[in-house]
């Protein structure tokens, strides 16, 4: 009798901003498959996971056929931080189409969402490729330490973030748990060892190391028995 009510929710600002990103990504996701421009199809190539600090390749393709002059563009959409993408324009001619190949650099640890745009004999066609990068945890090994005698030490790497491994190497010496940043290390006299320190999170790993010396102590000679 009444019909539907018609009800208004109001949000805030932040909200409504947070709702429009995440519907344009899951639009970019669904609909970004090889995309159609009049009779030229456009291919951004296929999602990548990275580590933080790794050079991103970027590498799609276009079917001809082409607009007179071939023209192409990587732009960023989504990110966490703004990268640099080293040739947007970048192309080469290809037998039967184009094939784009850049770099992108400055990427912070997070999700994005990169377009491939290429023209076609009228329109444009466009694709779209996401990217994951993984934080790569630090490892930080500590100071060099210079001994006088064989005593067991205890290291001092940094903590590990959760869901992190550690895990020491050395070229002598012991460890009583080489997965801990406070392991107990037993050197050997007259060695200086190289102590490695290496963090790992899924594929991704750092690395730092120290140094330790046993140089011995001064020689203390009471000297000869005297018979008296």
């Amino acid at each position: 009798m009444y019909g539907n009510i018609l009800q208004l929710h109001f949000v805030s600002k932040s909200q409504y901003q947070l709702v429009k990103k995440s519907l344009l990504l899951v639009l970019l996701l669904l609909f970004g498959s090889i995309s159609k421009g009049q009779n030229c199809a456009t291919n951004a190539g296929v999602d990548q996971t990275i580590c933080y600090g790794d050079v991103l390749t970027l590498t799609g393709s276009s079917s001809n056929p082409l607009a007179t002059v071939p023209w192409v563009e990587w732009i960023q959409v989504t990110g966490p931080t703004n990268s640099i993408i080293n040739t947007p324009n970048a192309y080469a001619l290809i037998t039967g189409g184009l094939s784009t190949n850049t770099t992108v650099s400055k990427l912070g640890p997070g999700t994005y969402v990169f377009k491939l745009s290429s023209a076609c004999s009228i329109d444009t066609a466009i694709d779209f490729v996401r990217v994951v990068v993984r934080a790569t945890p630090v490892s930080l090994a500590g100071t060099n330490i210079n001994l006088c005698t064989t005593a067991p030490i205890v290291l001092g790497a940094n903590s590990l973030v959760s869901g992190a491994t550690g895990t020491w190497s050395a070229t002598s010496g012991s460890f009583s748990n080489v997965n801990s940043p406070t392991a107990t290390y037993t050197p050997i006299a007259g060695v200086t060892a190289t102590l490695t320190w290496t963090t790992s999170q899924g594929t991704c790993q750092d690395q730092s190391t120290m140094q330790v010396s046993v140089i011995g102590g001064p020689t203390v000679d009471a000297g000869s028995d005297i018979v008296l």
